[in-house]
């Protein structure tokens, strides 16, 4: 008897058919050390490529002494292959900033402090850099709904916009990041992805698709959210977070700066769902957390 064979599908299809939400579903990274490499990724493109092996190791010994850090690769199309860039982005509130390196080969990566162009430094203006995942190896939701974005947005933001390996959320497809501040986009349609960039660049948030903030843990990227959607702010640094606290196993009270105020926003966290697929390759039928808002307080801050 013939096999019977799976049916085809697109994890980005089938979550956005169950309407899951994009709420406080942003990968964790303070700092990310951005390597443009040429050509084809692996799926696991960092340890698959063709980079030397002291400059991976460069790199490792980077990520583990930096907290909350990621190689992502990078490439854009058109690019000279002998062109090298390293960026390091600074996602910590406050101090967002962009360092960028052009190099000869990729064994002047050696050359740099990597740690050094982590640290903290006087925040910088005006810069942005734009990732979209074009992962199709790690998953086809990348490459068929990531290329597409990644093209119209390239049109009108040229040279700072590049093409990533994975960013994390392969079925909210196309995944967009904006840097510095590490905002994290997804389901973002090729019409939309100018207007979100130029949004960060007048220092706004666009609520629809925002998955979150890297360099908050996803509680308090939900309350981040739901403040949002509470009172209308759209400001990228309109909200200062100021404390979190758990209240019970699956209950925080996150408190964020509001110009003159405290918001204080009550979150739970929900029995966790299943998803159909978290990505095209997942076993089906993986547990995702769900966040519900449970109160928001105001106070004047202390004198």
């Amino acid at each position: 008897m013939p096999t019977s064979r799976p049916t085809p599908f697109f994890c980005r299809e089938l979550s956005a058919r169950a309407r899951e939400p994009l709420r406080a579903t942003a990968s964790r990274i303070d700092v990310w050390f951005l390597v443009e490499v040429h050509g084809r990724w692996e799926r696991e493109a960092f340890r698959g490529s063709r980079l030397p092996e002291a400059v991976k190791r460069h790199l490792r010994s980077a990520v583990a002494a930096v907290p909350r850090s990621r190689v992502v690769l990078i490439r854009q199309a058109q690019r000279p292959v002998g062109a090298l860039t390293l960026v390091v982005a600074v996602s910590r509130a406050g101090r967002e900033r962009l360092r960028r390196f052009e190099l000869q080969d990729y064994d002047d990566v050696l050359e740099v402090d990597l740690v050094a162009a982590a640290a903290d430094g006087a925040p910088a203006a005006g810069e942005a850099l734009f990732l979209v995942c074009t992962h199709g190896v790690h998953d086809k939701c990348c490459a068929l709904f990531g290329l597409p974005a990644y093209q119209a947005l390239a049109e009108r933001e040229g040279a700072s916009v590049w093409q990533s390996s994975h960013i994390g959320g392969d079925r909210f497809a196309a995944n967009l990041v904006c840097l510095p501040h590490g905002l994290y986009y997804g389901r973002v349609a090729p019409e939309r992805a100018a207007d979100i960039a130029a949004e960060y660049r007048a220092g706004r948030i666009v609520p629809a698709g925002y998955r979150g903030r890297s360099i908050h843990p996803f509680v308090v990227q939900a309350a981040e959210q739901f403040l949002r959607d509470e009172t209308g702010l759209l400001g990228v640094d309109a909200l200062r977070l100021d404390a979190a606290a758990r209240l019970a196993p699956d209950q925080w009270a996150v408190r964020f700066a509001v110009a003159d105020r405290l918001h204080e926003v009550e979150v739970a966290r929900l029995p966790a769902r299943y998803a159909d697929h978290i990505t095209c390759h997942a076993e089906p039928g993986q547990l995702v957390p769900a966040y519900r808002l449970l109160g928001h307080r105001v106070a004047a801050l202390p004198a």
